[in-house]
């Protein structure tokens, strides 16, 4: 009872972190919502409270809003599921993205003269309160331990299907219980034992993420991070020019309003990017691999502007959709894998107490 009871909690937090892993997937379309706000208005009634903003349009609203709220969406999800000592600093960085969204809806400012505001001063220290205190009390009970898994095992399963095959096999002899006698079932069930402690030791893996590579007590993330933020920062700071000179390096404005504008806008898909490759290489995480898809999409949208894109993020950024499909079915693939390893690793225990219960029943007959 105690192994199926275990089966099936894990079976729960696989079909969980392949949720987790699509909505990763998905989350940089996410951005596209703002499309079917009307462009006609800058007016939006929401449960019957109207709401009047700056900016030109509704879809410019929504735009703003989203541009800043899909990556600290992002955050949250790797803050939650990464169970590193650098991920505290991340903090100042989710910090100024929650600034950031409340400057989005209300741009009455610079996002400057924002910032010192007493409104904005006060939002900041509870913001860095509300972490501290979640750090030092809750932090640890959130080091979330994924299922981890080789690229050898991945192309192994693909071109043998050796976990399947054990799989079948037992599920043959444990269906014959009864039409066997108990010496052959025994014998039978050794035979699979013997055989699974051999494919353990052969291909031996953790199935949990024990967080025990380089990357732990390495700086170099927290540096990344700590460089990230002032990007973040200073890029919300540029002047509102035209033509900008940075370094004597004439910055044109690629079809934006304004350089300041294009420069802003390269800048925080760099901070995004940045964030997902530092996710990507640190995590041990089966489900990884999704993190290739806003990597994928943030790339293209750095690509369009450069090349001539004059509607930036709108119905073209659709041109990824047939890598993100590559990518979820690949990622439905890994997951079956992992649980064909979670029913193997199951089979084995039923295994190791049917043939418990066959040598005993068998030393018993020979009693009498």
């Amino acid at each position: 009872m105690a192994g199926k009871k275990e089966y099936s909690q894990i079976r729960r937090k696989i079909i969980a972190e392949l949720l987790l892993a699509l909505s990763i997937c998905l989350s940089p379309f996410l951005i596209l919502v703002h499309l079917l706000f009307d462009e006609l208005s800058n007016n939006i009634v929401f449960w019957g409270a109207n709401f009047t903003h700056v900016y030109v349009d509704n879809q410019t609203f929504a735009w703003h809003v989203l541009n800043h709220l899909i990556p600290f969406l992002l955050l949250i999800i790797i803050f939650f599921t990464s169970g590193f000592s650098w991920r505290r600093f991340m903090t100042p960085l989710i910090i100024l993205y929650i600034i950031s969204i409340f400057h989005a809806i209300f741009p009455y400012t610079s996002f400057g003269e924002f910032l010192l505001q007493t409104e904005c001063i006060l939002l900041i220290l509870i913001l860095i309160e509300l972490f501290l205190t979640f750090h030092y009390s809750h932090l640890e009970k959130f080091s979330h331990k994924s299922f981890g898994i080789t690229r050898n095992e991945i192309i192994r399963e693909l071109l043998t299907k050796s976990q399947s095959r054990m799989n079948e096999e037992i599920e043959v002899v444990i269906s014959s219980k009864n039409s066997l006698s108990k010496f052959h079932y025994t014998c039978k069930l050794y035979h699979l034992h013997t055989i699974i402690e051999e494919y353990s030791r052969k291909h031996s893996s953790d199935a949990f993420n024990k967080n025990s590579f380089k990357y732990l007590n390495n700086p170099l993330p927290s540096a990344f991070f700590v460089v990230l933020t002032l990007i973040f920062f200073i890029s919300s700071l540029l002047p509102s020019d035209d033509n900008l000179t940075i370094l004597g390096i004439e910055i044109g404005n690629y079809g934006f309003l304004s350089a300041s504008t294009f420069l802003w806008y390269f800048l925080q898909k760099i901070v995004i990017l940045g964030v997902l490759g530092i996710w990507f290489l640190t995590s041990k995480a089966w489900w990884k691999w999704a993190i290739f898809t806003p990597v994928i999409f943030y790339l293209y949208q750095l690509w369009d502007i450069f090349h001539g894109g004059v509607q930036i993020e709108e119905t073209q950024n659709l041109i990824t959709s047939p890598f993100v499909l590559i990518i979820i079915t690949f990622i439905f693939f890994v997951s079956a894998i992992i649980h064909k390893r979670n029913k193997l690793q199951n089979y084995y225990l039923i295994v190791q107490e049917e043939l418990k219960k066959g040598i005993y029943d068998l030393s018993d007959l020979e009693k009498v």
